[in-house]
């Protein structure tokens, strides 16, 4: 008599076991605090990357009001809504990327699109995630922010999201309608 439990999947089950190293970065919401412009809101971005590959960025905010008054439950509120938003991505862009080593050709089928001007592959399939900007968008970017931008503070901010290598195609496409806005 058997006495082992075996599961049916266990050739799987090993492939799935170990140890994964993932890491936060939260940051302001820039975009968030510049649409709204009120001294009253707390807003946070939170990236989740393992290794290079971003896997998910989550947003959320909060408003200090007379009846939420509590500036540290507030924020660690926010904090806690944007990590668990970009956790929520990240689960949904893992369940595409497989666990395993993965073969040559697995691996031309997951980077067929590959992202103008960079060299790391992007790795979401369903049109609704994030995309990396592309080098023309960015270029388009530093065109327009040497050309319209007079404001060094804001000159600053829109250069250190431009450089960063996560912007995304929509952060790019917000930067470039604010930047066209100018007079």
């Amino acid at each position: 008599m058997n006495t082992e439990n075996k599961s049916l999947a266990e050739e799987e089950i090993k492939e799935a076991v170990g140890c994964y190293t993932f890491s936060i970065e939260v940051e302001k919401d820039i975009e968030v605090l510049e649409l709204f412009k009120n001294p009253y809101v707390i807003a946070l971005k939170c990236s989740i990357k393992q290794g290079n590959k971003l896997l998910g960025i989550g947003r959320a905010n909060s408003f200090l009001s007379q009846r939420n008054k509590w500036v540290k439950t507030s924020t660690l509120y926010t904090w806690n809504a944007a990590f668990t938003d970009a956790l929520s991505k990240a689960l949904k862009l893992l369940n595409e990327l497989p666990l395993k080593n993965i073969t040559q050709k697995e691996t031309e089928d997951i980077t067929e699109e590959i992202d103008e001007g960079r060299d790391k592959p992007v790795f979401f399939t369903n049109t609704d995630d994030l995309k990396y900007a592309s080098k023309k968008q960015i270029d388009f970017c530093f065109k327009l922010l040497n050309g319209k931008c007079k404001d060094e503070t804001k000159k600053q901010d829109y250069l250190k999201r431009l450089k960063s290598p996560y912007i995304s195609s929509f952060q790019a496409s917000e930067i470039i309608s604010n930047l066209l806005s100018k007079k």
